[in-house]
């Protein structure tokens, strides 16, 4: 199952990306091993529980078929004690998939995102927009858009309180990053300062700023989010905080999801076993329908439900882990109503 899909995939994603790779004048051992040698096993782990249910449920289809499982009830052997070696593989298989959704695939796909960076994406840019930052415990910044790869933030601005009142505005229409000396030079700028009663107003045409923000704070860190181990992903999320960034939902949810997907394992492969083990007029083929049914209902139910988390209010920690327990109610209420 593993082989048939990622071929399937790579033939797909080559399909996608031929032009790119004639054009660009790419070779073909950096196709081969700096791209989909770290391809392959993000695919694998993108499906890993899907494809682990569908051959968990043709397996046992196939012994149901051949009237395995009534010989061995009938002979007094418990349908609970048959669980028992799918429920010990299920769990080896999650904690293989927990440690390489966690320190593994992000190795992985980071190496694969550098080489769409460099060879296929390098022309498009990322532009952010209303930016707001927390530089120190009385020190705001932002700006209407930054432009990543022009180092470009427009609508500049810096506030600086006191005891909660305005004493400081720094005002620009653009400020670009410098990389060698880590400064800002702001364009246009207006500086109003404010000394309880009495207020100044300065400006000039341009003036370097140096400010603990740099353009590379500004980087799509949505799209690299799967490219940082568990811990480095730990770390952003402190460092978004300390920032002042309170949409943190994205990074929330890559993060519940990497120990969400290794629980879904066990539940899909109890689901499977629970299916299969009824002997259903159609065998194996009704068994596969009905099996990728509940596949396919359980990846919209997870796309449904991070998607709330992510674009509105709902709470990251239950999106994620919301299907896992329906899924392992479903289960648990297949496992009972089964003949045994």
């Amino acid at each position: 199952m593993f082989v048939i899909t990622t071929v399937i995939s790579v033939i797909f994603d080559i399909s996608e990306k031929m032009s790119e790779f004639l054009t660009r004048n790419i070779t073909f051992h950096d196709i081969v091993f700096e791209y989909y040698i770290n391809f392959v096993p993000n695919i694998i782990n993108l499906l890993s529980p899907i494809i682990i249910f569908i051959s968990a449920l043709y397996f046992t289809s196939r012994l149901a078929n051949n009237a395995e499982f009534l010989a061995v009830l009938s002979s007094g052997t418990s349908y609970y004690r048959i669980l028992r070696p799918y429920v010990m593989v299920a769990v080896l298989l999650a904690l293989v998939d927990l440690g390489m959704k966690n320190f593994v695939i992000p190795r992985s796909y980071s190496k694969q995102i550098k080489f769409e960076y460099l060879h296929i994406d390098s022309k498009t840019t990322f532009q952010a927009i209303n930016i707001h930052r927390q530089i120190d415990k009385n020190s705001y910044f932002y700006a209407q858009s930054v432009d990543y790869q022009g180092k470009r933030a427009s609508k500049f601005t810096i506030e600086k309180f006191n005891s909660g009142l305005l004493i400081y505005k720094l005002r620009a229409e653009d400020a670009f990053y410098d990389s060698t000396s880590g400064s800002w030079m702001v364009k246009n700028y207006y500086v109003r300062t404010i000394n309880g009663l009495h207020e100044t107003l300065n400006k000039g045409d341009s003036m370097k700023i140096k400010i603990p923000i740099t353009i590379a704070d500004f980087s799509n860190t949505v799209k690299s989010m799967p490219s940082m181990t568990t811990p480095e992903l730990n770390d952003a999320i402190v460092a978004e905080k300390l920032k002042g960034n309170e949409n943190l939902s994205f990074y929330m949810v890559e993060k519940y999801r990497r120990f969400s997907m290794p629980l879904d394992i066990i539940v899909l492969v109890l689901i499977a076993v629970s299916l299969a083990t009824r002997k259903v007029r159609g065998g194996i083929g009704m068994h596969l329908i009905i099996g990728i049914l509940i596949a396919l209902s359980q990846v919209m139910f997870v796309r449904f439900s991070t998607t709330f988390a992510t674009k509105g209010d709902f709470p990251p920690l239950l999106a994620v882990f919301l299907p896992t327990f329906v899924y392992g109610l479903i289960a648990f209420g297949l496992i009972r109503t089964t003949p045994k």
